[in-house]
C-alpha cells in the first residue's frame, strides 16, 4: 500500500518527463500503442526502427545518482527516505537475505517509474 500511495504521487510529476517514444512498463502505454508508432513512423517514409534493450539495466541502477534525481523533482524528505528504504530492501537468495546496494526491485509497484 505505502509503494502504491508512492506511486499516486511520484508519477503525475515525472511520467511526463519521460520519452514520449518509451512504451515499456508505462501507464496508457502497451503493445497496441507501440504498434502504433511503428505504423505511423512507416506511413511518413521513416524506414528504420530501432529498438534499445539494455540487459540487466535495472540490475546495476545506481541508487544515489537516481535519488539525487528524484530530489530534483521532489525534495520532501520523507519521500525520499521511503525511496531509499525500498531500494535498500534487500532481495531473497535460496532463503537468505541479501543487500541491495545497486539496481532496482523487480516486480515492485514503484519499480516500472
Amino acid at each position: 500500500m505505502v509503494q502504491q500511495a508512492l506511486l499516486n504521487i511520484l508519477e503525475p510529476l515525472f511520467e511526463p518527463l519521460f520519452d514520449g517514444h518509451s512504451d515499456g512498463f508505462r501507464p496508457q502505454r502497451d503493445t497496441p500503442h507501440a504498434i502504433a508508432h511503428v505504423r505511423r513512423a512507416n506511413s511518413e517514409g521513416k524506414e528504420w526502427i530501432v529498438e534499445v534493450d539494455l540487459r540487466q539495466y535495472f540490475d546495476t541502477v545506481n541508487h544515489e545518482l537516481l535519488l539525487e534525481a528524484v530530489n530534483e523533482g521532489i525534495s520532501e524528505g520523507s519521500v525520499l527516505r521511503l525511496l531509499r528504504m525500498f531500494l535498500k530492501s534487500g532481495v531473497m537468495e535460496n532463503g537468505v537475505r541479501m543487500a541491495t546496494e545497486e539496481g532496482t526491485p523487480h516486480g515492485g509497484v514503484l519499480s516500472p517509474l
